[in-house]
């Protein structure tokens, strides 16, 4: 486990794809700290483009931690005839790099045998979490298919696995807006004030999935991340509807 950082990655179920962190098993994606953020062949659906993510501007005080296609780092895809391919873009609060409490982070690092590198273990746990009452980590995932059915499938998938998780509560996902079909907060852990809440929510546009994943501190809640949800969804259907316009131009 030397020079490794762990990921979290929020695979919901429903297509043979893994158990989100949250939901029962946590599957993680481990890479090299210093290897560059993104390794994968660029996306070509939409759905997988930077531009359809969150912006960097709208998270100030985060720093660009994951940008990756899903297959790149082992995580299995979803077993359905029209899955074309998902990708990951995760931000990581600039405090948690180089605030006060990376000497706590770190330690904890080493507690577990990881050597520590350039960013910390994550899920977050100690100290961070504790003095932090908001956002510490975002992670967005689009998943794309050529199937809306199959689209659905996985929005099903995600709203069954909750029960399967006993410290999870449902949560309203009309706050976000009326395309979130479903929702989630629970913890990463113990609930002790030392392990990251999460907040997780996914909505279905047409042939695409949206999973947003949000943790922090114990001022996590679905009202404190509606601004960057609604971001979110502005962000993904300008991209798609400008993908989509193109292409019909194109085809003209």
């Amino acid at each position: 486990m030397v020079g490794r950082r762990v990921v979290a990655t929020l695979l919901v179920t429903g297509l043979g794809a893994g158990v989100a962190v949250g939901f029962g098993v946590t599957r993680a994606v481990h890479h090299d700290g210093t290897s560059p953020l993104s390794q994968a062949k660029a996306p070509t659906d939409c759905a997988l483009s930077l531009a359809s993510f969150l912006p960097a501007d709208a998270m100030p005080g985060f720093t660009p931690m994951v940008n990756e296609s899903l297959e790149s780092k082992g995580a299995p895809a979803a077993h359905a005839s029209s899955y074309k391919g998902g990708w990951i873009h995760g931000s990581i609060a600039s405090k948690a790099l180089a605030g006060p409490d990376r000497a706590d982070e770190d330690a904890y690092a080493r507690s577990l045998g990881y050597t520590v590198g350039k960013w910390p273990l994550v899920p977050l746990v100690g100290k961070v979490v504790a003095d932090t009452p908001g956002i510490l980590e975002v992670y967005e995932k689009h998943y794309a298919f050529s199937s809306a059915a199959d689209a659905t499938q996985m929005i099903q998938g995600f709203r069954a696995s909750v029960s399967s998780d006993s410290q999870a509560h449902a949560i309203d996902t009309r706050v976000f807006g009326p395309t979130w079909a479903g929702g989630l907060r629970s913890v990463l852990g113990p609930n002790d004030g030392r392990h990251e809440l999460i907040i997780q929510t996914i909505e279905q546009v047409g042939t695409h999935v949206v999973e947003l994943a949000f943790q922090g501190g114990a001022g996590l809640t679905p009202e404190s991340v509606v601004p960057l949800v609604q971001t979110a969804t502005t962000r993904f259907a300008a991209a798609c509807s400008a993908a989509s316009s193109t292409a019909q131009g194109g085809s003209a």
